[in-house]
Parts: structure tokens; sequence; C-alpha cells
């Protein structure tokens, strides 16, 4: 399995780099132009995309993801993948079964921040149209990767910021100083005041704490646990606890020093009123 490893992986170097043969129009779309991009996109190439939806926005957008890999849809068992990283190869040779590699890639968190969505939008047309056309280099990464893209996920913000800037080019609106002129920077967040690129959840706790307790599955596949990987969460929740201890020991002496002060204090309110009193 090593020596296969070691071809596929000597096989992908080999392939070349091409000058693109796809050309893209560059033009900023609406997220009504997007949403048909992707769909057309996953309709030319239905058998290594697909699109799906991850939710709707507070108005009520699509989130939609397009999906590229050479069985779209289904979690896959990698053999040896060609880009399976170095530690992973090396479980692989040790008999541990992995999950062909996933790769999700976000773009527009921010509403008014735009490139990376668009660079998203034309990667996928990219995937799509060099893998048909015969890119050894893009099928070779299809076949042995799935790739999640989501193009944008703060179309409310998108659709915000692009009216701001309609806007602006209405002269009978950009006759003032203000808001209009500085709208572009003024729609990072969601509608409801969220920033996305700031509010991530921590599962990375729990998922370390499940896993070396091993009470309960966080994967759909059984996967072995290396020896080395549960000695190093279990060393990391470890040093978490500790941590934690410390916190808790410092909270304690505070609230010790607070309590010494407030007796100190009752203590001079007792003395001049006693004063107060005799005189």
């Amino acid at each position: 399995m090593c020596n296969k490893i070691s071809r596929q992986e000597q096989s992908f170097a080999s392939l070349s780099p091409e000058e693109p043969s796809t050309i893209i129009q560059f033009t900023y779309t609406t997220n009504a132009q997007m949403y048909g991009v992707l769909k057309r996109t996953t309709a030319k190439c239905s058998h290594i995309s697909h699109v799906y939806s991850i939710g709707r926005s507070s108005e009520g957008r699509d989130l939609l993801v397009i999906e590229f890999s050479g069985n779209p849809g289904q979690h896959e068992l990698s053999e040896c993948g060609v880009l399976v990283a170095v530690v992973v190869a090396a479980l692989m040779c040790s008999g541990f079964r992995v999950l062909e590699p996933e790769v999700k890639l976000i773009g527009n968190m921010h509403g008014n921040e735009v490139l990376g969505r668009q660079l998203l939008i034309y990667l996928a047309q990219y995937l799509c149209s060099e893998y048909t056309l015969g890119n050894e280099r893009v099928q070779a990464l299809v076949n042995t990767t799935r790739i999640h893209i989501l193009a944008s996920m703060n179309p409310d913000g998108y659709e915000l910021a692009a009216a701001e800037v309609e806007d602006r080019n209405d002269p009978e609106l950009n006759t003032q100083e203000g808001p209009l002129l500085n709208g572009w920077t003024s729609v990072a967040t969601t509608l409801r005041a969220f920033d996305l690129n700031r509010n991530f959840p921590d599962l990375t706790s729990v998922l370390y704490r499940t896993a070396a307790a091993d009470t309960t599955r966080t994967d759909h596949i059984p996967i072995q646990t290396p020896t080395v990987w549960k000695a190093t969460i279990t060393t990391t929740i470890m040093e978490e606890e500790e941590e934690d201890e410390e916190v808790e020991e410092e909270k304690g002496e505070e609230e010790e020093v607070k309590d010494e002060e407030d007796e100190e204090d009752e203590e001079v309110v007792e003395e001049e009123e006693d004063r107060e009193g005799g005189g």
C-alpha cells in the first residue's frame, strides 16, 4: 500500500501545469445570477458535481454549495489518495482506513467582501470545464478529493452592499456626504448584526473529550483511533483541566481578597459610628 501511495504521488507530481483552456467572463454576479451559474454548472457536469443547500439566510436566501467529486454526494474511503497527508498516509500503511480527503471553500462571509465569492464561482466553472476538456491535473484532483464550495455565506449582506453601491451611482441620491459614500464598508455583518468571521462555535474541545472517553462516536464510519492521537488528546484535556483549576483558584483568591476588603470597610464604618455615638 505504501508503494502504491508513492507511485500515485509521483504520477500526480509528473503532471505538468498547462495553460488554462477555459475562458471565463470576469464580471461580478448578483445572487440570482450566482444561483443560476451553480445550477447550470452542476447540470453540465452532473457526473462529478451536485448542488445542495445548507440552509437559508435571515431573508430566506439559499446557502447553496456545489460539490465536486468522483462520486458526488457520497463519503468515500480512500485506498491511497494522491493528496493524503504524510501522517494519514503513514496510518494507512499501518492498516488504518481513512476517508477520501475533503475540503470546503467559503467566500463572502462579510457581505461587502466579494472578490473571494466571485473567485469561487469561477473555480466551480473552471473545475467543470477543465474536467470535461480532459485536463489531467483537474481530473486527478476531483477524482481523489471531495471539494465543497460555498461561494456566498452572507448573501443578505451582499444584497445590501450591492444596493448601496447602486444608490451611490444614482445622481439623485449621490448628493450628500455620509453613509451613501461609505455604504460599501458598512455591511460586513449579517442583517442580524452577526460577524460570521467571528462567530464560529467551539466544537474542538467537545470532539477531543468524546474521542478520548470512547463513549460517543464523533464519526459515521468505524475508524480506529491511533494510540498516539489518544495520548495527545488525553494530554490536551489534562492541560485544559489544569488551566480551569488555576482559573478557579485565582477566582477564589480574588473573592477572598474582596471579602477581606469588605470586612475592613465594615470595621471602618463601625468605628466611625462608635465615634459619632460617643460624641
